[in-house]
């Protein structure tokens, strides 16, 4: 708690008539102090930005998608989790091999069904570059369509960034030039968000950045404590400026054969956090694909079905049922557009009234425009800046 010694001024003004006498007194100034209480508080401030867009970039929206190639009991069919779930998705997920290829039958059944083929191609740097030309090969015998390429995604596994990041760009430029519709992904497990500087290949290497984030029940025997809105926040912010984003794997589990215990309700509250919290406050992700894989027919023990569990199913397809959800790729003339760019600002509060400090202001916003706004300072002389007249300048909104 913060206290102010706040300074009130009151003009008071007089007219005789529709005139002014020049001899007349002045408008007096009534000058009254009061011992002001603030409170310390964060506020989510938004402001609007024009950046470039990338390849099949929705100016708004999420697209919807699914990986289902593993769910025997959907015969791995897309179709079927769709009629499951109640909603069309946007995108069909794959899991590249080399054995075990992406067949021509697989594109045309999602060209059919308008659906974006969207394909997670592992890293493994005991095959080296040689084996991208297998994917180019697959991909590059069927109809041109578009198609996102989950390129190399950052695992717990991985160890040597510099042999990585070699290897990635070389990768890129390769699909880049022999695949012109495909779009890259560059993504990194939720587990490994702080390496994102040593991982990271750079902007001119990627078009979107993804997000793997799977949420066991249990890990070690013990009830997992996964701070994912904290890890989500800290990604986000790194790349809003930059790239459009999504959630490239989703999973949350409500059963583990670790302890046989049904966790229902827990998996709804994440799921409704995911599908209605998350577009809401971070607009420049622009797609959630779920894994809906029962990881125990994998040799693991969490199952992440969102399909088979009526409760749950009847749950997402009320969250999918906001307008925000796009079940189709959505293409545009435009190379920029206006995005609302996300910023956490410590603040003041009195009453209703929220003052941001200008030394966070004078960093986020554009100090010209500042200029315009009136100002309150407290005895040390310290520049406050009200939320409220801020807003009358700068095209930004907040949310306590």
């Amino acid at each position: 708690m913060r206290r102010i010694l706040g300074i009130i001024c009151v003009v008071l003004v007089l007219f005789t008539g529709c005139s002014r006498d020049e001899t007349e007194i002045p408008p007096m100034e009534e000058v009254t102090h009061q011992e002001i209480e603030f409170k310390e508080v964060q506020l989510d401030f938004y402001i609007q930005e024009e950046m470039a867009l990338a390849p099949y970039e929705p100016m708004n929206g999420v697209y919807l998608g699914a990986y289902v190639e593993r769910n025997a009991v959907l015969d791995n069919d897309i179709k079927k989790f769709e009629e499951q779930i109640g909603q069309k998705q946007a995108f069909r997920v794959f899991q590249y091999n080399s054995d075990d290829p992406i067949s021509s039958s697989d594109v045309l059944e999602c060209i059919a069904n308008k659906q974006v083929p969207y394909i997670k191609y592992l890293f493994d740097d005991t095959k080296g570059i040689n084996d991208v030309y297998h994917l180019i090969g697959d991909l590059s015998s069927v109809y041109r369509t578009p198609m996102f390429i989950e390129l190399y995604p950052v695992t717990s596994s991985m160890t040597n960034p510099k042999t990585y990041n070699n290897q990635y760009q070389e990768a890129y430029q390769l699909i880049k030039r022999y695949l012109s519709e495909s779009t890259i992904v560059w993504s990194i497990d939720h587990t490994r968000v702080e390496d994102v500087s040593i991982y990271y290949p750079g902007d001119e290497y990627v078009d979107w950045v993804g997000l793997n984030m799977f949420l066991p029940r249990l890990r070690n025997g013990e009830i997992a404590q996964d701070n994912y809105s904290s890890i989500i926040d800290m990604w986000y912010k790194t790349f809003q400026s930059t790239k459009p984003m999504m959630l490239t794997s989703l999973g949350v589990s409500y059963f583990s054969s670790e302890d046989y215990i049904y966790t229902t309700s827990e998996a709804k509250d994440k799921l409704e956090y995911f599908y209605s919290e998350l577009p809401e406050k971070y607009p420049r992700i622009k797609g959630i694909l779920y894994v809906d894989a029962n990881m125990q027919e994998m040799g693991g023990k969490e199952d992440y079905r969102i399909s088979v569990e009526t409760a749950i199913t009847s749950h997402v397809n009320m969250l999918m049922e906001n307008d925000i959800f796009l079940h189709e790729l959505q293409t545009h003339s435009d190379d920029v557009a206006d995005q609302y760019i996300y910023y956490s600002i410590p603040a003041l509060t009195y009453g209703d009234k929220y003052y941001i400090e200008s030394i966070y202001a004078q960093e986020i916003f554009d100090p010209h425009l500042l200029v315009n706004v009136p100002v309150f300072r407290d005895l040390e002389g310290t520049v406050y800046y009200p939320t409220d007249e801020i807003t009358k300048y700068i095209n930004a909104f907040y949310i306590p």
